[in-house]
């Protein structure tokens, strides 16, 4: 198995090779930054390592865990930071 994943913008898309169905990552570094957590905050306070903040910036897939510290930063469900994008032809 293979994933793709594409960036555009803060929204980023990871899919499986061939599938066309895409994971999506919604605004995740916006939203910690309405929060009050800049990355310098993130990375001083031992949130989020530099590693996991160029992952975010990159579009890059983020484990579980990253999503649980996310999820208790920004007080929210993971469905609020990702959501699943079937494919546009409906297979």
């Amino acid at each position: 198995m293979f994933l793709i994943l594409t960036g555009v913008g803060n929204t980023c898309t990871m899919s499986e090779e061939g599938s066309g169905a895409m994971i999506v990552y919604n605004d995740i570094l916006g939203r910690l930054a309405a929060a009050g957590w800049s990355t310098y905050r993130l990375q001083k306070e031992k949130m989020l390592s530099n590693g996991v903040i160029m992952q975010l910036r990159a579009g890059k897939p983020i484990t579980t865990t990253t999503i649980n510290v996310l999820c208790r930063l920004l007080e929210c469900q993971p469905g609020d930071l990702i959501a699943y994008s079937p494919d546009e032809q409906g297979e």
